[in-house]
């Protein structure tokens, strides 16, 4: 059962390289980091879903890095919701980093 929680940071790693990798070329209702102002040009679309990934990217290896830290330190239990609490945060804050941004370089959407 450890072994399913310590690979979500590795999983995660792996699909950020991926949509680095293969990101959305068209701006689109099913694939990529849609928001109204990533969406306002292909320009700022292009700009946020590169970013995105990026930061995506530095949450994946530093969940991993927080898994490979804690778990020779610490119960399975902690390591799990560490690394899991981690993994959500920074997700979450990929989203108000990456409209800072996204308006710092093209304003307000229309």
């Amino acid at each position: 059962m450890l072994w399913i929680h310590l690979s979500v940071g590795p999983l995660f790693l792996v699909l950020s390289i991926i949509y680095r990798i293969f990101p959305p070329k068209k701006i689109n209702d099913f694939y990529g980091y849609r928001t109204r102002r990533a969406m306002q040009s292909q320009q700022s679309w292009d700009y946020a879903n590169k970013l995105s990934a990026n930061l995506m990217l530095l949450v994946g290896a530093s969940t991993c890095l927080i898994q490979f830290v804690l778990q020779h330190n610490f119960t399975d239990e902690t390591v799990i919701l560490s690394a899991s609490a981690w993994l959500v945060l920074g997700l979450l804050l990929t989203i108000p980093c990456t409209e800072f941004y996204l308006k710092k370089k093209f304003g307000n959407p229309n």
